[in-house]
């Protein structure tokens, strides 16, 4: 089934509700909800990555937009988008999509519209809002519970 996915209109708004909010938890909170919305391509995704002050935001807006990617065989684009490694490692592991090579095969076949829990079984991301839940069972944000 093909997605419409966010018009121009609607993501130049994204980015400039993005830019005035203040905090991390906003920002995160407005991608949430905007995951809700919309179906996103990389190109987007990785603009709204840019957008993003710290490491904590950016990261949770991959992983929260994951789900509405229309072209997942990009996502290895918006892996680019983050200086370290780590970042990258840390959301592969959150979107239960392995790491390096084996990635960009995973990404076709992830259909969950939530992230998957990583090895341990334990999800590192709230998929209601994003937050880092590592080791918790409900959201210290939302209340959401998550493992």
């Amino acid at each position: 089934m093909a997605h419409d996915t966010i018009s121009d209109a609607d993501y130049m708004n994204l980015l400039e509700q993005l830019e005035q909010m203040l905090t991390d938890n906003d920002r995160i909170r407005l991608v949430s909800a905007a995951a809700e919305s919309h179906w996103y391509r990389c190109e987007d995704v990785k603009g709204l990555v840019d957008q993003q002050h710290y490491g904590k935001a950016k990261t949770s807006t991959a992983v929260l937009l994951y789900p509405r990617i229309v072209d997942k065989e990009n996502f290895n684009d918006v892996l680019e988008s983050y200086q370290f490694e780590e970042d990258k490692q840390e959301i592969r592991t959150s979107l239960g999509l392995g790491s390096g090579a084996s990635a960009a095969a995973a990404t076709t076949s992830v259909a969950s519209s939530a992230p998957a829990p990583s090895a341990g079984g334990q999800v590192n991301f709230c998929p209601n809002c994003g937050a880092d839940v590592k080791g918790q069972n409900f959201c210290a944000m939302c209340g959401n519970q998550v493992n």
